[in-house]
Order: C-alpha cells, then sequence, then structure tokens
C-alpha cells in the first residue's frame, strides 16, 4: 500500500464514484491483445476477452500492442509483473483520456492506438456492463463513508479508479483531498464482488487508521512482540511495528463496517480467519471493535492497546498465536521456502498396481506445478524431491512432506489417518469426512454457484466429495508441516486442485468446494 500524500485535518464532503477509467481499460485491452486473450492477469468475462479479440483484431500487430508484451514480459516472475502492471496503471490513471493528452513520451503510442481504433467506441458500447458493475460496490462504499465518519468523526471523498479486465493489484493513492482506490473491480459471483467490495473498504479504512496509530504511538510501544511472532511463522516486508498494526487494525475496521454495510457475516468470519496468519491478532481486535460504546475509536484506542497487553506477554505471545491463528497452506509453504526441501511422497499399498502408477504420475505433476508456482510467486523453489512410501527414512519423514493418496495407497497417509482433521472412513465404500476430535473445532464454509455458507458440525456436507487437500503440522517434528493431497480413488487424487493458502483445508466435489481452518496448538 502507498500514500503520495497526507489526508487534511478538515472534513469534507463525502463523494463516493466507481468509475471504469478509459485509460485503464485501454491498457487491459493491449494487455488481452498482447497475451492473445490467455494470461493470469486478465480477468474478465469470456464473452468480453472475445469482443476485445474481435474488435481489435485489424489493430493487433501495433507497435502499442508490443510495447505492453514488453512491459509485462510473461517470463517475469509473477509478483514482478504484478507491481509492473500496477505502477504503469498509475502513470494512467490521473491523465486525460490519452488521445487528448500532449507530450505523452512513450504512451503516444497507447493514444494512437486509441485513435486508430477509435477504442471509445468500444468502451461506449460496454458502458452499461461497467455501470451495472460499479453502481453495486458504490452502494457499499457510501455506506461505509457514512461508517466511517461514526467511527473516526469524520469522512473524505473516495474514488474508485478500476479495469473491468485486468487483475491491477489493489491499491491506494491520496491526491486533491480524495482517496483514490486504483485495482481491478469486475466481478463474477456474490462471492467475488464481496472481496471487490472488502479490497476496497480496507484501502478505504487505511488513511483513518493511520492518523489514529500516528497520534496514539505511545499506546503502541512495547506491543512489537505481536509482530515477532508473526515472523516467527513467516517471512514478512520489511514491516516496522507502526505499519503492521495499521495494516491490521485497518482490516479489522474494513470488516466492521463491510459488515454493517450489508456484506454477510459468513464471508466476513471467513475473510479473517483467512487473513489471521498474517495479521495477529486480527479476530481480537475485531471483537474489540465490534464492542465498543459511543464515540469514535480515538476515545476507545487506549482500552484495545492495554488490553492486547492483558491478551499476551511477550513470554507467552507464541502460545496465543497457535490458539488463534489456524494452520495455513502458507505455513507450508514458507516454511519449506525456509528449509530448502520438500519430500512428495506417493503410496506403493495399492493392490492394484495401475494405481500405485497413476499416484507417482500425480506425485511428478504436483512436483512441476509446485516449482512453476512457487518459481512465479518468489523466483525460486526449494528442492523437491519424489519418493516412494517404502523409500522413506526416519529422516524424510521429519521434513516438509506432500502425501499423495488416500490411506489404501499410502502407508504414511493410513499411519495418520485416525488423527487426520480431513480424514477417510470405509462404510461400503471410502467417504471423507471432518474429524474434529483430532483438532477439537474447524469452522467450515462452503461455496458453491459463487455463494458462500457456513456449514455447521452436523452437517453432512461430504458425502459427494471426490478429493482434498488439507495441512497439519509434522507430528514427527513439528517445526515443520504436510500437506495432505488424497481422493477417494486415484481419479479424485489426480483431480484436486484448489491449494488453500490461507485456509486449512480444502474439499472439492463437481458442485461445490469445502474450506475451513483449524487450529493445532501444543
Amino acid at each position: 500500500m502507498m500514500a503520495i500524500a497526507t489526508l487534511p485535518a478538515q472534513a469534507l464532503l463525502p463523494e463516493v464514484e466507481v468509475n471504469v477509467n478509459p485509460n485503464l481499460e485501454l491498457f487491459a485491452v493491449l494487455y488481452i491483445l498482447a497475451f492473445n486473450g490467455s494470461d493470469p492477469f486478465i480477468y474478465a468475462p469470456q464473452e468480453y476477452i472475445q469482443d476485445v479479440l474481435t474488435y481489435f483484431a485489424p489493430y493487433k500487430d501495433h507497435e502499442a500492442v508490443e510495447f505492453i508484451r514488453r512491459v509485462a514480459d510473461k517470463s517475469l516472475p509473477a509478483n514482478v509483473r504484478e507491481y509492473l502492471i500496477m505502477k504503469f496503471s498509475d502513470r494512467l490513471v490521473f491523465l486525460n483520456y490519452l488521445p487528448n493528452e500532449t507530450e505523452l513520451g512513450e504512451l503516444e503510442k497507447l493514444a494512437d492506438f486509441a485513435r486508430k481504433s477509435n477504442f471509445m467506441a468500444f468502451y461506449n458500447a460496454h458502458k452499461n456492463e461497467y455501470v451495472k458493475m460499479s453502481s453495486k460496490l458504490e452502494r457499499i462504499l457510501e455506506c461505509a463513508s457514512n461508517e466511517y465518519e461514526k467511527l473516526f468523526g469524520r469522512t473524505y471523498s473516495f474514488r474508485a479508479e478500476v479495469s473491468y479486465s485486468l487483475k491491477i493489484h489493489p491499491h491506494r493513492l491520496i491526491r486533491n483531498q480524495t482517496i483514490y482506490y486504483i485495482g481491478e473491480a469486475y466481478y463474477h459471483s456474490n462471492f467475488s464482488f464481496y472481496e471487490r467490495a472488502l479490497a476496497m473498504t480496507h484501502l478505504f479504512a487505511w488513511p483513518f487508521v493511520e492518523d489514529l496509530v500516528n497520534k496514539n504511538h505511545e499506546n503502541f510501544e512495547n506491543l512489537s512482540y505481536y509482530l515477532g511472532a508473526v515472523r516467527n511463522k513467516l517471512p514478512l516486508p520489511s514491516y516496522t511495528a507502526s505499519s503492521y498494526f495499521k495494516q491490521v487494525f485497518a482490516e479489522a475496521v474494513s470488516e466492521h463496517v463491510a459488515l454493517k454495510c450489508g456484506i454477510p457475516d459468513d464471508y466476513i468470519e471467513m475473510r479473517r480467519l483467512s487473513f489471521s496468519y498474517m495479521m495477529f491478532p486480527l479476530e481480537n481486535i475485531f471483537e474489540g471493535i465490534q464492542e465498543l460504546g459511543n464515540g469514535t475509536l480515538y476515545l476507545h484506542i487506549q482500552k484495545i492497546t492495554e488490553d492486547m497487553k492483558r491478551w499476551a506477554t511477550p513470554k507467552n505471545i507464541s502460545r496465543l498465536y497457535e490458539r488463534s491463528v489456524p494452520v495455513v497452506g502458507f505455513h507450508f509453504v514458507s516454511r519449506s521456502l525456509y528449509t530448502g526441501t520438500i519430500i512428495i511422497v506417493y503410496g506403493t499399498q495399492n493392490p492394484d498396481k495401475s494405481g500405485t502408477e497413476a499416484d507417482k504420475e500425480t506425485a511428478y505433476a504436483v512436483k512441476r506445478r509446485f516449482e512453476r508456482e512457487l518459481k512465479m510467486m518468489y523466483g525460486y523453489s526449494p528442492r523437491i524431491e519424489v519418493k516412494a512410501d517404502k523409500d522413506l527414512t526416519e529422516d524424510d519423514l521429519k521434513q516438509n512432506l506432500i502425501l499423495i493418496g488416500g490411506p489404501v495407497a499410502n502407508k504414511i497417509t493410513a499411519q495418520l489417518n485416525d488423527n487426520l482433521p480431513i480424514k477417510f472412513t470405509f462404510n461400503g465404500s471410502w467417504t471423507i469426512v471432518r474429524n474434529s476430535t483430532a483438532v477439537g473445532t474447524i469452522k467450515s464454509f462452503r461455496i458453491a454457484s459463487g455463494n458462500i455458507t457456513k456449514v455447521y458440525p452436523g452437517l453432512n456436507a461430504l458425502k459427494d466429495a471426490y478429493g482434498f487437500m488439507e495441512i497439519l503440522k509434522n507430528p514427527w517434528n513439528r517445526n515443520n508441516y504436510i500437506l495432505v493431497i488424497a481422493g477417494v480413488d486415484r481419479y479424485g487424487t489426480k483431480n484436486v486442485s484448489y491449494f488453500p493458502w490461507r485456509q486449512s483445508y480444502a474439499i472439492e466435489s463437481d458442485s461445490y468446494i469445502e474450506v475451513g481452518f483449524y487450529f493445532m496448538a501444543e
């Protein structure tokens, strides 16, 4: 997140607008052409992408297309490409429509493309789509503006300058007494709408929280051990304690506001659990804000920070982290990057040897996937070795492991099955069940047809599930982790694809994905 100015202290008449910025959408169109509609950063309905490819086909060899292809070079790691897209967007967002600008330098290529292709004809033809998307977000943000005034005693103008079809990492700029959100905005379901709305309310919250923390910095002194607890588990950017607490409070405040403005509690709870691994103690702070009485946060911040000192001390902070932060996929990845080793273990116990060969093929496919995705995200991958379960040594068992296959196929999975949070049972056929006795509480959420609902204990949601991934602490070395990838048969194991980066597990069926969270404190 970044800011280029400081908000004035005086209150302003609040204005809220979500706008599909013509320059950003021009960038998006060129990006779609540059990569022929297929790239991880293209995010739009397929028919819209096809409209771009068809309408602008005569101009696909324009020099602006090649220029954008170089700007977001596909050979670069994903995080570098994301940053370059974000910075290029910042150059465009405050300019007039490019063909109306002068002295553009290298951006003149984009202006020339827009003139020759009559880009605005395409833009206006899709204006109804843009307005339909933006108006729903505007209603949430208008409500949020009022809620921020209640929490902080003031509010500000807020503009979202967005692209309809390009993934631009959400970030904020502050200019001319207005907070700008710059990022993606397209959503295709209720679930993705909630994601967009929370990205906006979070960035809208940041300047308010920044002022709150800065004016009460003495209350945050001697609380840096909270940041230390997270750093023990994850490599974090070079946060200071102050910037870390601003991030955590901005998320807690934005979730509180979004809940007030009609975003469902089920989604808010799932999001809070998903981010708690790196925004500790998010749950406690959110609850503290929910319980506030009359008055602004400025009147209550001292009590919240005093509560933080009571929740944990430097001596027992690790215990609070373990109790209140679920085990998630990022723990597995971060630990693997730190140790430099992952061992993928495929089973050899299946009496049908073709099943063993299938799981071995899956193991190597998983190896390729992890190497590719980790190199894209981090620029490198740990050493990943594939072994048969029968060849594991005692030392191997203590590493970060990926187990391929269920208890029939994989003898390590079989040893662990009774104590797995998500395990297999056999009653004429193999089924997947939640095993809360292994970890205590499991908090589960089902995502189906673009909607999210909390799954309460006793609801049998797993009868048609074909496979899952789950993260757990390695019982042979609790500093390390195990990822289990297993299905009710070899095909289920092969087809599981949802990696729970921010969740403890993900269960897949043909009609839904269930994600969930559990805690594995000592």
